[in-house]
């Protein structure tokens, strides 16, 4: 991926605002198939099924401050819903506090770490007008399975509004156990709110990366155009949200809790599927259908089959009875 996407974007937006837009939020979250973890007064954290995306909204005095991670920035883009995210949020006054944009490229990325680092610590690189102090270079490093020395430099101290951290993606995989993607190294620019970024840069960060990362650690395309701080007059036009059923559907599909509960249905013995369902429909208040087909005891419990059975059972509730008034 050689086009500069958003891999993180934090928020605030006014604290009577927020149970407007949480309900938005969530319907876009729901899309992609994230849960409610944590549901407190002053605090509120999605996270994905494989519980690296997080979505965290915190309230702060007088506003909510939300955060999306690159994960899940990446699952609403698969989904077509990431536009939709920030749609939600542009309709309400809001201000970007952060936005890290990034850029990758399938290259050993260990001796461009050792580069920057080198080049950093000489005094010989800048992001904005103002040079980067060598004492604001940091990097570290390790060794990666073929033995190579790699890691991670940041240029900019942690206080500054503009950072660049360079890193070996493949070996932070690697060291995450997530699957190969080969090498790969890792520009991620971030910019905090002082540097003026707005939604429209969340949606096209690229005039906002190369402003900042050419000449000196990348250099930029041809096609590249001038960026301008606090950009107006650009529109996200809301995308129609899913319907209740898709959204039930698509959280179903990746609960990670419903997962495991299938499993443990499994261990419970030949009528684990039935002891699962009858306490699903004792959660919605459903009477338990009157014939049911029960699991032969002499099979083992088959997940598939099961999650079928929870689903339909679900869907297709018996009638009940209705209450004189």
């Amino acid at each position: 991926m050689t086009e500069p996407f958003c891999d993180f974007v934090g928020v605030t937006v006014p604290a009577d605002e927020w149970a407007g837009l949480r309900v938005d939020l969530s319907a876009e979250l729901d899309a992609i198939g994230m849960g409610v973890e944590v549901d407190q007064d002053r605090t509120v954290l999605w996270r994905s099924s494989d519980a690296f995306g997080t979505v965290k909204a915190s309230r702060v005095g007088a506003v909510w401050a939300i955060g999306c991670s690159g994960t899940v920035c990446a699952g609403l883009r698969a989904a077509g819903r990431f536009m939709a995210y920030l749609a939600a949020i542009g309709a309400r006054p809001h201000r970007v506090t952060r936005l890290d944009a990034a850029v990758d490229y399938q290259v050993d990325a260990a001796p461009i770490v050792a580069a920057l680092a080198q080049a950093g610590r000489r005094g010989e690189l800048s992001l904005t007008r103002k040079g980067i102090a060598p004492s604001a270079v940091e990097s570290y490093t390790g060794l990666r399975a073929d033995g190579v020395e790699t890691g991670t430099v940041y240029c900019g101290s942690k206080s500054s509004d503009v950072r660049m951290v360079v890193y070996d993606k493949q070996h932070e995989r690697a060291r995450r156990k997530l699957p190969d993607v080969g090498p790969r190294v890792r520009y991620e620019l971030r910019l905090r709110g002082g540097t003026g970024v707005t939604l429209r840069d969340c949606a096209e960060p690229h005039g906002a990366f190369w402003h900042y990362a050419a000449p000196d650690f990348l250099p930029a395309p041809p096609n590249a155009v001038p960026w301008v701080a606090g950009g107006t007059g650009y529109a996200l036009e809301r995308v129609a949200p899913l319907g209740p059923a898709e959204r039930l559907k698509r959280r179903v599909d990746c609960s990670a809790e419903l997962a495991s509960l299938i499993a443990l249905a499994g261990e419970c013995g030949p009528y684990g599927a039935e002891l699962l369902l009858s306490m699903v429909r004792g959660r919605l208040g459903v009477r338990a259908q009157p014939a049911e087909t029960a699991v032969c005891a002499n099979s083992p419990v088959d997940p598939a089959a099961i999650a079928a059975a929870l689903l339909s059972s679900i869907a297709n509730p018996p009638p009940r009875p209705l209450t004189a008034l």
